[in-house]
């Protein structure tokens, strides 16, 4: 079995855990996860034309180029150096952790945190620091969206496994293992194995935080939540629902 890009023994608190299993794949296999052209619409309605908008935790791109081709100016920032070597020329790439931004404060309109990136810091503290970093760096009156699912309660996370068909190959399987870490109770783990020869296993790790969790942290760092969507489109937010969008506008 390939452990993808892992190396052996790691600890489990792993902030680049995900990068390193997914980096080679990422923009393959999540290329379609949502159209990005609504997601830019959805920056139009909330910022002026033209605005600027750091994204944190990056990758490879997927959305930073659309928002950078829509004429935003944008800050591409991961702190995985392998996903950032797979980004398009376009938007200004920074490689650094999204609990310690190297920007100016009051320098962006908006800043976002797509696809439950937030969630693969390695604790609540770490995650309320991004908060707090995401508060300085954005102007006052400027908007920040979070993306994140939304968990069944804890007590009961079951431990699970389906196989779905291979997101780059018809003729090929993926087993999606997860399940709640018995230690902490706030983590998810799981991992993605490619059924095929070699089989790879692609680990990751969450550290969740409810939509009610989040609207605290943001509060604290001196954010109100705007407007909570079920997605990209505006769609009415349902709290029995599987995602949610969240903006929050800086005091």
């Amino acid at each position: 079995m390939t452990l993808a890009n892992q190396p052996s023994g790691s600890p489990p608190s792993d902030p680049q855990l995900y990068a390193r299993s997914f980096a080679d794949v990422y923009q393959e296999w999540y290329d379609d996860l949502d159209d990005p052209a609504v997601m830019v619409q959805a920056f139009r309605r909330q910022c002026a034309e033209g605005a600027s908008i750091a994204e944190l935790g990056s990758g490879t791109g997927r959305l930073a180029s659309p928002l950078h081709d829509a004429g935003f100016q944008v800050v591409a920032l991961d702190a995985s150096f392998q996903m950032l070597g797979f980004a398009a020329p376009g938007p200004r790439p920074i490689a650094a952790d999204m609990t310690a931004i190297p920007l100016a404060s009051n320098s962006v309109d908006a800043a976002l945190i797509a696809y439950n990136t937030l969630l693969n810091l390695d604790s609540h503290e770490q995650q309320q620091r991004c908060f707090v970093e995401i508060a300085r760096v954005i102007r006052p009156g400027g908007v920040a969206a979070v993306e994140s699912f939304i968990a069944m309660t804890r007590e009961a996370t079951p431990f699970g496994i389906s196989i779905r068909q291979h997101p780059a190959d018809p003729d090929a399987r993926i087993a999606i293992i997860t399940g709640p870490d018995l230690d902490e109770p706030d983590v998810i783990v799981g991992s993605h194995v490619e059924l095929g020869s070699p089989i790879v296993c692609r680990p990751w790790r969450l550290f969740y935080q409810s939509p009610q969790e989040l609207d605290a942290s943001a509060t604290a760092a001196g954010m109100v939540l705007l407007e909570r969507y079920s997605d990209w489109l505006g769609t009415p937010f349902d709290d029995s629902g599987h995602r949610h969008v969240s903006w929050y506008k800086r005091i």
